[in-house]
């Protein structure tokens, strides 16, 4: 039979429910799959308690106690949730093209199931970052072809990503237009755009971004711990001044040694003294590699769980302060490792975790100025610690 918009609806309906919208979204990128997933986030905003010191009025004598009496204090982070869409085109010519309905179904199927896994990337990505989706910095720039200041940035961009240009890291005052890339080369730490003139006097050590990311990433790892340790009367995170109880509030910062599970070890036994323990790990894919080839460790397989059954690479880690699972990671920067405890994080959203907008019931919209259908996928959720103290991160890793 011919494609029509019924033929839509029934793959919408059937083949894209919540659970295979999730899987597709999720699957390939360990910590966003196995990070706890909370619903209900409604309402502008939401708060999530810190404590950072018990009820004090302890002394040798009782007016001394009496005293010396305080109250436990605690900080409240309020937190927004923060949107992101997949937008999925399809031309009116393509889908007549379709001579029967198997056909259009792997049309449709195809471009559906790779933005899906595209959004979930992007998710995975921001994850790990600071908020504001920062991919890589400018070196040099020979013709159209921009070489990054760090060869490992270059998985962070895609071919026919559109790219934006700033001055500043946290991508504000932007310079205007865009470009798209059309071609990656990790070997030489080079990406190549269509046209650099695009963007208005793109300069060297100018950061790159993905179009329309600053300011509407979720706020990850990198802010909720950040490699910088926040300093009192400066910091403004969520409401609160971290720099009051730095690690209580921003977790425990360890710089390298040169090698990454000895720095985990190290770094699980400072948090330990906090009476917090670290159960679980990620660390880039060629890090991974290092500790396996150092340590001749064994590497596992593990079945994480939950309706979809996925499963991820992992290596036990044993510390002073316990075992580690640690994860190879495609999402985080090579230069980081970060551990936390399995229980003090997730992702609260309004909504699925990713979904399939559907207005009226219908999965897709007819474009008004255009022969073509459009499908969108959008997320609304933040990321949120519970307890800011059982988080670590590794910096400075070759």
């Amino acid at each position: 039979m011919a494609s029509n918009i019924t033929t839509v609806n029934y793959i919408f309906k059937r083949k894209y429910t919540n659970n295979r919208v999730e899987e597709l979204s999720l699957r390939d990128h360990p910590t966003w799959y196995r990070i706890r997933k909370r619903g209900g986030f409604t309402g502008t905003d939401d708060t999530v308690p810190a404590q950072i010191s018990y009820p004090q009025g302890i002394a040798g004598t009782l007016t001394a106690a009496q005293a010396a009496v305080e109250s436990s204090k605690g900080v409240q982070f309020r937190y927004y949730r923060k949107k992101k869409y997949a937008v999925i085109r399809l031309d009116g010519e393509a889908m007549e093209a379709c001579a029967n309905e198997g056909a259009f179904v792997s049309l449709v199927t195809r471009e559906t199931d790779w933005k899906l896994k595209e959004f979930g990337a992007n998710q995975a990505f921001d994850l790990f970052g600071v908020g504001n989706g920062l991919r890589g910095q400018r070196a040099a720039l020979a013709g159209d072809v921009i070489t990054l200041t760090s060869t490992y940035d270059v998985a962070k961009f895609k071919v026919g990503m559109t790219l934006m240009a700033s001055v500043n890291a946290d991508g504000s005052a932007p310079k205007a237009g865009t470009c798209k890339v059309v071609s990656t080369d990790p070997d030489n730490s080079q990406i190549t755009v269509d046209d650099i003139t695009g963007i208005a006097g793109h300069a060297n050590n100018d950061y790159l971004f993905r179009s329309g990311d600053p300011g509407t990433c979720m706020e990850g790892m990198g802010v909720c711990t950040p490699i910088t340790a926040p300093v009192y009367g400066v910091d403004d995170f969520r409401d609160v001044d971290r720099g009051q109880a730095v690690r209580e509030l921003a977790g425990t910062r360890q710089p390298s040694s040169g090698v990454v599970e000895d720095d985990l070890g190290l770094g699980a036994v400072k948090v330990s003294t906090l009476y917090r323990k670290l159960t679980e790990a990620a660390v880039h894919p060629l890090q991974f590699w290092k500790i396996v080839k150092r340590g001749d460790a064994k590497v596992q397989y593990d079945n994480a769980g939950g309706k979809l059954q996925i499963g991820f690479e992992y290596i036990m880690l044993q510390t002073p302060a316990g075992n580690i699972k640690v994860y190879s990671e495609p999402d985080i920067d090579y230069a980081e490792a970060r551990a936390w405890d399995a229980n003090a994080h997730y992702i609260h959203h309004l909504n699925e975790v990713t979904h399939i907008i559907r207005t009226n019931g219908n999965p897709h919209m007819q474009m008004a100025s255009e022969d073509s259908i459009e499908i969108r996928g959008r997320s609304m959720l933040n990321y949120v610690q519970t307890d800011t103290a059982s988080h670590l991160v590794v910096s400075g890793l070759t």
